[in-house]
């Protein structure tokens, strides 16, 4: 029997029905599949966003000064901040975000941190300022 002959020989019904089941679930499952897996990840997506939205505000509200009024309000912006962090924050760090205000921190450590490198880059300056000094010459 040769390749071609082989090429022309019918599938028997068992593999007929196979084709045909295949093509189907081609045609359809694989495609509703796909949209259910797009769907998924939209939600899943839409989860984040909406995690991010809850954490900004929670930041907004522990930026502004503590007040004994907002002070339930301080509690809830600190737990849900808990709530979508994937690391708690420790009884001490929330304690302190109770009676401190969060933009001060930042503030003062971003300050800190800009005079050190202010310090940093004066001191490089005069390095490389004296090294551009020409050596006297010895007599």
């Amino acid at each position: 029997m040769t390749a071609r002959e082989t090429q022309l020989t019918p599938l028997s019904p068992g593999w007929e029905k196979a084709k045909v089941l295949s093509t189907v679930f081609a045609t359809i499952f694989i495609p509703i599949a796909l949209a259910i897996i797009a769907q998924l990840y939209a939600v899943a997506q839409q989860d984040r966003a909406i995690s991010a939205k809850y954490v900004e505000l929670a930041v907004g509200i522990l930026s502004s000064k503590p007040a004994p009024e907002t002070h339930a309000l301080r509690q809830w912006a600190i737990e849900t901040i808990n709530h979508y962090s994937a690391v708690a924050l420790t009884q001490e760090a929330q304690d302190e975000l109770k009676l401190q205000s969060l933009a001060v921190e930042m503030q003062a450590t971003l300050q800190s941190r800009q005079r050190a490198l202010d310090s940093v880059s004066r001191a490089a300056k005069k390095a490389h300022d004296r090294s551009l000094t020409p050596i006297p010459e010895l007599r």
